[in-house]
């Protein structure tokens, strides 16, 4: 839903008036430093520089923003608190090349760099390292990724392939959602959110010291989601609710070795608009569909590091998903390890290796709309990798090679290598280069479903008279793996302590891409005379994709704090034809909006309060219709005696309703309504 003229004209008038303020700041770009981190060691209040020499987990190593070949990306616990954030899906808003959009009330749009969908296949998400992508359809179910979000750390986010560290399906790009080490956490919190769309979010949680060397923390988690509206202003009758526990410890042994062992429960409810198709009058219907949840997931790590520089890790985790409704079913239990070591450096080398093994088994049941043959499957992943930095010139000049080698029960055996190189000309500045490859393997959606997409009225047959034609999925056994090839080239500035840029542009190469392929009708007599049009999943795609990020934060005073980044996006695909079929693209190109824009401002007020404001400017999303919107939150906090915190927001305050994207297969769409909550917390 577009805009009315005047908000429009009240956002550009706001823009106009923030950016005079700003450019009345004489301090801008004074090299005074901003204020330190708090001594919890999170990364609420860190000066610019700090952010810049922040880890990076998914290096796999002792690695900062700064001096990483990639297009890394850090959301904070800061920027979760100040922008209001309540959920992981909701927090990667913040990020540039990423595409957030609301599907429904409890079913979220994420994409790195196009390819956009329900079941956008081409990003890796992780938490705490725990790989949280399904081999269903090859997504994350997002519902049911959440955990208190106070005790989220940080957020680390690549934009681009990922694959020769963490292999197949880092394809445009990997989010690891990084929680607090529990020594950081010693101390009891509650929080209490209560809102028009987030009726209830009531968190607790409880930490402490676990013997001499050690700390643990519980929390529970109860949510309570209003439903969306329709465009016509009516309920969508997609509410949904969750409980969830979990505990985590930490610990140091007299060797000094780290331990970490945590673990979640959950269990929730979902409902949504559903289109039901049947071979009798009314051949299209809209129930009420009901999705129960459940799951656990228990996951140990144990690193050792040496004096000399080199480390050992093992991760093992155990994850257990479970859903059902009338669209599709699934339980899945997965066992996961995960084995790294970290020589010692060894002249201008510095290497790392490692071996990985996943076993993952589900159950698809045979009461679902969606029908997967076989019903039950055990799959098999084997990988190992190595990654060698090799310093040119020292502190100015590194080359990075290396290889992800992964074996899986749908196409065998994949490569997935990666060439880098980072330049660091002077202090604060480095300009970097990466070329990889990364695959995205099949999945039982490709190769074993079978699902009706449509029902209509067909041709009248003589002797029978008007039949109506049936519209089946085929998975197809003989699906193969979607490659890319990609090339990026990035460059990262800091002119001052309060002042910070950073740039890229990628154009990705995609060979083998999923495309529906339609054959010829023929003739059914059960239950009753219909025509069955067959479509089946091919590779007979390829397309290619261009654009740049660039973002930029600057404390432009001790109290204020601002940042933006804008986003372009080009995609084309193309189709290879097949006598005798019609072939269906995805419109990659049609569901990726063109433009991205955000901005951000921290404002600290005198008496500890604060107001922050997100403004996000979202292109059209042409294939859905969807036209561009601009959406406003606004937050202000006020930090209250005896570690208490009330704050007071509004999110997509620039219209009543507007749609975001698409509905997910045959799913009733909905709109995505302002919202007001007010949030209070207090530490004991």
């Amino acid at each position: 839903m577009a805009v009315k003229s005047y908000e429009f004209k009240a956002v550009v008038i706001g823009l106009v008036c923030i950016y005079a303020i700003l450019m009345c700041i004489p301090a801008a770009f004074s090299d005074t430093e901003a204020a330190s981190a708090k001594s919890n060691g999170d990364l609420t209040q860190m000066s610019l520089e700090d952010l810049m020499n922040t880890e990076v987990t998914l290096s796999r190593k002792s690695e900062t923003v700064s001096q990483t070949a990639a297009a890394v990306y850090m959301i904070t616990q800061e920027d979760i608190r100040r922008c209001g954030i309540t959920s992981i899906p909701e927090a990667l808003r913040l990020v540039p090349g990423i595409h957030v959009a609301h599907i429904n009330a409890n079913e979220w749009a994420i994409s790195s760099r196009g390819f956009d969908d329900w079941s956008a296949n081409k990003m890796l998400v992780l938490i705490d390292g725990r790989s949280v992508y399904t081999p269903l359809f090859a997504g994350v179910w997002w519902d049911v990724q959440d955990t208190m979000i106070e005790d989220i750390d940080h957020i680390e986010v690549i934009r681009g392939p990922g694959a020769a560290l963490w292999g197949a399906n880092a394809v445009n790009g990997i989010v690891n959602v990084v929680t607090k080490n529990s020594r950081d956490t010693e101390y009891g919190l509650i929080t209490q959110v209560n809102g028009d769309e987030e009726r209830n979010i009531s968190s607790l949680r409880y930490g402490g010291k676990l013997g001499a060397n050690g700390s643990f923390r519980v929390y529970a988690k109860s949510t309570n989601h209003n439903s969306f509206v329709t465009s016509t202003d009516h309920s969508a009758d997609d509410p949904w609710d969750q409980s969830r526990a979990g505990f985590r410890m930490d610990t140091k042994t007299a060797a000094g070795d780290a331990l970490t062992f945590q673990g979640d429960f959950y269990k929730g409810s979902e409902s949504r608009g559903l289109g039901v198709y049947s071979l009798t009058a009314p051949l299209y219907s809209e129930v009420i569909d009901q999705t129960n949840v459940a799951g656990k997931n228990l996951m140990t790590r144990w690193e050792r590091k040496s004096a000399q520089g080199a480390s050992s890790a093992i991760q093992l985790y155990y994850d257990r998903t479970q859903r059902h409704d009338d669209l599709h079913a699934e339980t899945r239990d997965t066992f996961d390890m995960d084995f790294q070591r970290h020589l010692a450096p060894m002249g201008k080398h510095d290497i790392i290796w490692g071996l990985g093994y996943r076993y993952s088994t589900d159950n698809t049941g045979t009461d679902s709309i969606t029908i997967f043959n076989p019903s039950s499957r055990t799959d098999h992943l084997a990988s190992a990798f190595v990654q060698d930095d090799i310093t040119l010139k020292e502190n100015r000049l590194r080359l990075t090679i290396g290889s992800k080698f992964e074996h899986n029960d749908y196409t065998g055996y994949e490569i997935q290598p990666n060439l880098r190189l980072l330049w660091t000309p002077k202090e604060r500045h480095t300009a970097w280069m990466s070329i990889a490859r990364a695959v995205r393997t099949p999945t039982r959606a490709e190769q074993d479903v079978q699902y009706t997409t449509n029902v209509m009225m067909g041709p009248v047959i003589q002797g029978i008279g008007r039949v109506p034609i049936q519209t089946i999925l085929y998975g197809n056994p003989d699906f193969q793996d979607e490659y890319l090839t990609a090339y990026e080239l990035g460059y990262r500035v800091q002119p001052s302590n309060r002042l910070s840029f950073d740039a890229a542009t990628f154009y990705d190469v995609y060979d083998d891409l999923r495309v529906a392929t339609i054959g010829s009708p023929t003739m059914s007599f059960t239950p009753i005379p219909h025509l069955v049009a067959p479509a089946i999943l091919t590779n007979r795609s390829y397309g290619e994709s261009y654009g740049g990020e660039i973002s930029s934060n600057w404390r432009a005073s001790d109290n204020w704090r601002l940042s933006a980044a804008y986003t372009w996006i080009r995609i084309s695909t193309g189709l290879r034809e097949l006598p005798g079929y019609t072939l269906i693209s995805e419109g990659a190109n049609l569901t990726t909006p063109r433009n991205l824009v955000q901005l951000r401002s921290y404002l600290d007020l005198p008496k500890s309060m604060e107001l922050d404001t997100v403004l996000i400017y979202v292109d059209c999303v042409p294939l859905y219709d969807i036209p561009s919107y601009w959406r406003l939150d606004l937050r202000l906090g006020w930090g209250l005696h005896n570690n208490r915190e009330l704050s007071l927001g509004g999110t997509n305050l620039l219209s009543t309703h507007h749609r975001e994207f698409g509905a997910k297969m045959s799913e009733v769409p909905t709109e995505v309504e302002r919202s007001l909550y007010l949030n209070l917390s207090q530490q004991f």
